[in-house]
């Protein structure tokens, strides 16, 4: 794997230096900026002095700059673009991540993390809203106030945006976006029947959804194209959609 961050959103600092990072358990990681090669970076590992412990295979030695941290860094130049990390293990490429300069914050998206719910007045469904530029990208430096609406058999317990220094009660019908996103969290009551949600933020396309609550339905383990965690989009949750 690789992660590469932070985010590519940096307007008003064209040219200025500032340093990307990378997570991988790759031998080297490859930065490149508009297909442009930042240079190559690996880890050294095991550190030298350490084979008389658990880790006792000799030292492997890379022509590349090396680290003793848990993370790789490149000091470049910003501009706008792609920023891509491409991971090669025996030299051969096995991972990539890719960070792409977004548009400006045009809609409002929503997923849930379950396609249904439960009718006892227990279970819960989380809907994450998105802030989104023209092609569907979350925008990282949005941070929109976004209002929710809850029609039919659930209410809203909780909403949240991951900003542990924002001011605004976990209760309410109101978020602001934190790095371009947010949730509600939806408790279903014990009545079976359809639930309508709603999230808008001023001057951008509202989204509108709707999942089910019933009986019996699995509410945890679904699982969605190979991945239990995954967020299903059910037919009517595209942004903007109007439904």
């Amino acid at each position: 794997m690789v992660h590469v961050f932070p985010h590519w959103n940096w307007q008003g600092h064209e040219g200025q230096r500032m340093t990307v990072y990378a997570y991988s358990n790759c031998d080297t990681v490859e930065l490149f900026i508009n297909g442009r090669s930042q240079g190559v970076r690996g880890y050294e590992f095991p550190r030298e002095g350490s084979e008389g412990g658990w880790n006792s295979l000799p030292a492997r030695a890379y022509e590349v700059h090396t680290t003793d941290d848990l993370h790789l860094t490149w000091d470049v130049a910003y501009e706008p673009g792609v920023l891509r990390a491409v991971g090669r293990r025996a030299g051969r490429i096995v991972a990539e991540d890719e960070i792409a300069t977004t548009g400006s914050p045009v809609a409002v998206k929503l997923a849930t993390d379950l396609p249904a719910g439960i009718a006892d007045g227990q279970c819960v469904i989380h809907a994450v809203v998105h802030i989104v530029d023209d092609q569907g990208r979350t925008v990282p430096t949005a941070d929109n106030e976004v209002t929710f609406d809850v029609q039919g058999e659930a209410r809203i317990i909780g909403v949240d945006s991951g900003n542990l220094s924002m001011q605004e009660s976990f209760q309410g019908t109101r978020r602001h976006a934190f790095h371009g996103l947010c949730l509600a969290i939806l408790q279903m009551t014990r009545k079976t029947g359809k639930i309508q949600i709603t999230a808008r933020a001023q001057g951008l396309r509202e989204a509108t959804m709707a999942i089910t609550s019933g009986e019996g339905m699995p509410a945890i383990g679904v699982e969605r194209q190979g991945n239990p965690l995954a967020l299903a989009e059910p037919p009517g949750s595209a942004y903007g959609d109007g439904r």
